[in-house]
């Protein structure tokens, strides 16, 4: 038998380990290419995690914002029964302001709006006093907290010589009420 030479043996030895090394080099990279895949995984979830926790508390603030703006919307509608209330509000505005104030007319329209839940009450009114009363008096009724708009307002001089700067007007005013 023939002896193997030791440089023989050493290059064989060597490319054992070498061929060694590599298998165990190539595990090692799988191991590593797996654990960054995971991660990269992982990473992704909690992305996904934050971004629906953000979104889901943009709309618990949303609702939260949409509840408020839909109590201020509740409340600048009139409340079923609350007519009364309504049209003592506008007379004490116009008694403030140093006006005469006779409510000719009063009316619940339901054909206005095609409204299950909601109608209009319209009321017609005659105002007497001083032109700059009156002015200030409509802005007073347009700023009103209620869904409300003044359909008409007419003033007539009513200076016949014996009261100087009196005037006379019509007022209609439709406010939007819970049935």
């Amino acid at each position: 038998m023939k002896k193997f030479n030791p440089l023989k043996q050493i290059i064989v030895l060597l490319s054992l380990l070498v061929v060694a090394l590599c298998f165990v080099y190539y595990f090692c990279f799988v191991d590593i290419q797996n654990k960054n895949i995971n991660a990269s995984e992982l990473q992704n979830k909690m992305e996904a995690a934050a971004k629906r926790d953000d979104y889901l508390m943009s709309v618990r603030q949303a609702v939260q914002n949409s509840n408020n703006d839909i109590e201020k919307v509740n409340d600048s509608i009139l409340g079923k029964g609350d007519d009364a209330d309504f049209i003592d509000l506008l007379e004490n505005t116009a008694r403030f302001d140093g006006l005469e104030i006779s409510i000719d007319s009063l009316n619940i329209d339901d054909t206005f709006l095609n409204s299950a839940d909601l109608t209009t009450l319209d009321v017609d009114a005659t105002v007497d006093g001083g032109w700059s009363d009156m002015y200030v008096f409509l802005n007073q009724v347009e700023s009103l907290p209620f869904v409300s708009r003044v359909e008409k307002f007419g003033l007539i001089s009513s200076s016949d010589g014996t009261s100087a700067g009196k005037w006379s007007g019509i007022l209609e005013v439709r406010v939007l009420e819970y049935k």
